[in-house]
């Protein structure tokens, strides 16, 4: 598996550093992750996420034709409080089948479901590796 992606932000300021205004303008330029994951002798298949307010969506294409969305979590296992930045993603089957949990919090995890065959695993592996280095703070005056 190759995995390559590109992040950026756009910000425009203005005002004094003491009262500057900050905006965020990343949904002009496209998502805030733009990945090309690719096996050998495929085409690259995308793996994107853009920011909407506190919220962190997104989708993954995978080799055997199928989309997953990816969505960032802001909650705290166990506990009703909820973070700005995401605590983790996750990359799900439809409304219901989370498929992959990426915990981005201390040294990072990845959690995938055991139904999962070898290709499947794989595939997701490169996926959660591209979220796990995302710097959801980019962009964010």
């Amino acid at each position: 598996m190759e995995v390559q992606c590109l992040s950026r932000a756009w910000t425009a300021s203005a005002g004094r550093p003491s009262r500057q205004t900050t905006v965020d303008l990343t949904v002009l330029s496209g998502p805030l992750l733009a990945c090309g994951l690719q096996r050998a002798g495929q085409a690259p298949l995308p793996l994107e996420i853009a920011r909407e307010g506190r919220q962190m969506h997104g989708r993954l294409l995978a080799p055997w034709g199928r989309e997953y969305a990816v969505r960032g979590l802001l909650g705290y296992e166990g506990t009703p409080i909820t973070s700005t930045e995401p605590t983790g993603y996750a990359i799900e089957d439809g409304d219901t089948v989370l498929v992959v949990v990426v915990d981005v919090l201390n040294g990072g995890r990845v959690h995938l479901a055991h139904t999962l065959d070898d290709e499947q695993r794989a595939y997701f592996a490169a996926g959660a590796a591209a979220l796990l280095l995302l710097d959801p703070e980019l962009g964010e005056g």
